[in-house]
């Protein structure tokens, strides 16, 4: 009787461990999903910021993307720099940081830190 006790209790144990494992592993798994799409949203942003720079517009703003990242949102800060090499003309270098996030907060980043939020970040500089 003891015996059977002890393995009912030994297996319930590592029952109680499968499970646990297998929650730890799915939530990483979906972590690391959504830490690609932030990613992507962040990228998207870059690209945006660094068409906007090439084209003499404002390169700084906050957007929230739809399609396959809906639910993310891109903000670029764009800070220009002016240098001068000698003979003109003066050259523009652009510094654009994007971030993407999930979930945003009023539709930038950051957003509300929880136990799924992610974010990426990326960094461009663009000689104009």
């Amino acid at each position: 009787m003891m015996t059977a006790i002890f393995l009912l209790v030994v297996i319930a144990v590592l029952a109680g461990y499968i499970v646990s494992l297998s929650n730890t592993q799915h939530t990483s798994a979906t972590l690391d999903f959504q830490g690609a799409r932030a990613y992507q949203a962040a990228f998207a942003g870059m690209q945006w910021g660094v068409h906007r720079a090439l084209n003499g517009a404002t390169c700084a703003g906050s957007m929230s993307l739809t399609g396959d990242l809906a639910g993310f949102a891109a903000t670029v800060s764009c800070t220009p720099f002016t240098y001068d090499e000698g003979p003109p003309p003066t050259r523009t270098i652009y510094r654009i940081e994007s971030t993407g996030c999930s979930p945003p907060a009023a539709g930038a980043c950051p957003g509300t830190a929880g136990n799924y939020y992610v974010e990426r970040q990326i960094e461009v500089t663009l000689d104009k």
